[in-house]
């Protein structure tokens, strides 16, 4: 009997069973992520906005927002709210959070606020946060990811 052949084996076999258990333990059942709110399903894209442009110039002074529409181009859902805090740039998904996007769910800008033209929920863009209150438990906003390349800032998920 060849001991060290069993050795080999059964390391074979503990690296398979780990190598198992890990691949079932990262796959997600979430159909496409989860961004912690039933109502915002998760959507993928990248969009570069030229600071450049004089449509898009005012997001270069702190405290200023802008509004990027999803014109069928797959930025967010319904668009996304963009502001400069000063120390960096946050943005958001446009679709408010506390319901399915419909017709009447695209927030709008006033300030450093956007309101949800449903309910009239009311949000902080420097936070995120509803500023709202409500009987039942709120969604805040759903955040994207923003990357700052020379005069171009890029908005992602």
């Amino acid at each position: 009997m060849n001991i060290s052949f069993f050795k080999v084996d059964s390391m074979n076999k503990l690296v398979s069973v780990i190598f198992t258990v890990f691949f079932f333990i990262s796959c997600s059942t979430s159909g496409g992520g989860d961004n912690g709110n039933p109502n915002i399903r998760k959507v993928s894209f990248s969009r570069v906005i030229n600071t450049n442009l004089p449509a898009f110039s005012s997001i270069l002074i702190a405290g200023n927002t802008i509004f990027i529409p999803n014109n069928s181009d797959g930025t967010g859902l319904k668009g996304v709210h963009i502001i400069n805090t000063g120390a960096g740039f946050l943005a958001w998904e446009a679709s408010c959070p506390n319901h399915l996007p419909n017709t009447c769910s695209t927030t709008l800008a006033k300030g450093i606020t956007v309101t949800c033209q449903c309910e009239q929920y009311e949000y902080n863009l420097f936070t995120g946060q509803i500023l709202s209150q409500s009987s039942q438990p709120l969604f805040n906003l759903v955040p994207y990811g923003v990357r700052k390349e020379g005069s171009n800032l890029v908005i992602f998920n």
